[in-house]
């Protein structure tokens, strides 16, 4: 063991991380305790997970230690170590311990690239061969088939070779087994020279028609030629037409685009006008139906009145300027009775109820003033201006014959 060696065993155990001291004096007499704690820490460290059981308390521990480390190695990685060195635990041991440190610390010096690096390439190399591996596979299946089938006749063919072998041949088999086989080999001889006159056969008449085919192609090709020089009259038109037809289609799609653009835009409009005209016949409805009642309770409000007096409160909400005539007494001082007969009671009854149309008709003067029309089925006739006129020139009429 030289000194060297020996510094640098120390030097890559302390950079490898062992964490005890190493002197140069502990390998100048054997010392196995060290020599052993040193061999399982560095298997320790190069696989964690080994299960080697550190007792050498006995010699033959000792032995079936260093006999485990070794078989470990050699399986792991494939180092083989000389046990005999190791049991003697001198300086002649380090040799085999720098053989473990030297993969350790090679580990330790290299870069996270390189092994990234080294791993890359590696999976490069075996996706390459892939394909290599997989045809492989095919000719070994194919060969073993084979050999499978060539295995299962050999029984047959070993006792016909040990017949074969065994049996004695005599000159004249010999010749005439020559001989039949010569006459065999002429024959096929003769045959394969019929072929060959054969396709000599085909090969001139291929020929000839090899040669009349590239005689119709160059005509054909010289007719081609001809033809795509020629230029009919009405191409020149035919060119012009399609520009034409090219510019009319251009029109064409931007008409059609326009016209689809204002038919969505009045069909826009149409929508909106409906729903405008919904509106309004819904305000429409809503106002008939406001005025439906009101003319229902002036309808049950005057229907219990005379026609008189009636016909006198609607010329009053109707015509407010035209002239009236006094309802308190007539020329001869006394009121007027109402149309129909009616008792004591029922004219109080009446005043009540046109002190409350009154009323009625006060509140909704805005929208009776100035409405006329008859409601059918009811019996009620408002009336209008015109038959308001009337009347008055009647009570004028019976005024004067009263005088």
């Amino acid at each position: 063991m030289s000194y060297r060696q020996l510094m640098k065993f120390t030097e890559i155990m302390r950079t490898v991380g062992y964490t005890r001291i190493i002197s140069l004096d502990n390998f100048r007499k054997p010392n196995f305790v060290l020599i052993s704690e040193i061999l399982y820490w560095l298997v320790k460290r190069y696989d964690p997970k080994c299960d080697i059981p550190y007792k050498i308390e006995t010699d033959s521990e000792r032995v079936e230690f260093l006999r485990k480390v070794g078989t470990f190695m050699s399986r792991r990685a494939h180092i083989n170590l000389n046990l005999k060195r190791l049991y003697m635990s001198d300086g002649m041991a380090i040799k085999e311990l720098l053989k473990i440190a030297n993969i350790l610390y090679d580990a330790h010096r290299a870069k996270p690239m390189q092994v990234s690096e080294q791993l890359n390439t590696n999976d490069h190399k075996f996706i390459t061969s892939v394909k290599n591996v997989r045809e492989l596979a095919s000719e070994i299946t194919d060969i073993g088939s084979t050999l499978y089938d060539a295995v299962e006749k050999e029984p047959q063919l070993r006792r016909k070779r040990n017949i074969a072998i065994q049996q004695q041949y005599s000159l004249y088999n010999i010749r005439d087994y020559l001989r039949e086989e010569n006459e065999v080999s002429q024959e096929k001889i003769g045959q394969f020279l019929q072929m060959k006159e054969e396709y000599a056969d085909h090969e001139v008449q291929l020929t000839a028609a090899i040669q009349r085919r590239e005689h119709e192609t160059s005509l054909l090709r010289d007719r081609l030629r001809r033809l795509s020089s020629y230029k009919p009259a009405h191409l020149i038109e035919f060119q012009k037409r399609s520009n034409q037809m090219q510019d009319l289609y251009l029109q064409y799609t931007e008409s059609y685009r326009n016209l689809q653009f204002l038919e969505a835009e009045l069909q826009k409009h149409r929508l909106e006008e409906n729903i405008e005209i919904e509106a309004e016949q819904a305000k429409i409805v809503q106002l008939r139906k406001h005025l439906d009642d009101v003319a229902k309770k002036q309808m049950l409000g005057g229907a219990s009145v005379g026609g008189k007096f009636q016909v006198q409160e609607d010329d009053k909400h109707n015509r407010p300027t035209s002239r009236r005539r006094p309802q308190s007494s007539n020329l001869f001082g006394t009121k007027p009775a109402p149309a129909g007969n009616f008792d004591s009671d029922e004219d109080e009854e009446t005043e009540e109820e046109e002190t409350d149309d009154d009323e009625e008709t006060d509140d909704g003067s805005e929208y009776s003033t100035g409405s006329q029309y008859t409601s059918e089925g009811s019996g009620s006739i408002y009336a209008s201006d015109e038959s308001s006129g009337e009347y008055e020139e009647d009570l004028d009429d019976e005024d004067s014959d009263g005088f």
